[in-house]
């Protein structure tokens, strides 16, 4: 499920904070041309204010996750190269690419609390798919 189809920002990389740049539309891309080879390896790949994302095989079979209601857009990313790789690495061209794909969709949900005179804002559920080949 390498080929990736998500309506939201795009469709360079792009952050909560940094994407300002990036026009919501429909966009589709396979997985390696998400990744963002930084000379120190970290995550990459991501995707702001995403409405709904699709993973699927070359036969059009995957997976698909939508903001429910009145939730709020989410931001994706997925590549082969795992969290542990990313952290081993120290270079980009050290990287070993995986067989499998890891996926973070996470949904920011604030809430505001008031602690010792200051207000906090803070928040997230974070969904991890890891899509395996078998």
């Amino acid at each position: 499920m390498d080929q990736i189809e998500w309506s939201g920002r795009g469709p360079f990389e792009c952050y909560p904070d940094r994407k300002a740049a990036a026009h919501v539309g429909v966009y589709e891309k396979d997985v390696d041309s998400l990744h963002v080879p930084y000379i120190v390896p970290g995550e990459s790949s991501g995707r702001a204010d995403v409405r709904w994302v699709a993973f699927r095989d070359k036969d059009g079979c995957g997976i698909y996750a939508s903001a429910y209601g009145g939730s709020p857009p989410m931001q994706m990313n997925a590549s082969y190269y795992g969290t542990a790789e990313l952290e081993r690495a120290k270079h980009d061209v050290e990287l070993v690419k995986g067989q499998d794909i890891e996926v973070f969709v996470r949904y920011y949900y604030y809430y505001y609390y008031y602690t010792y005179g200051r207000v906090l804002k803070n928040l997230f559920c974070l969904v991890f798919l890891e899509l395996r080949k078998v």
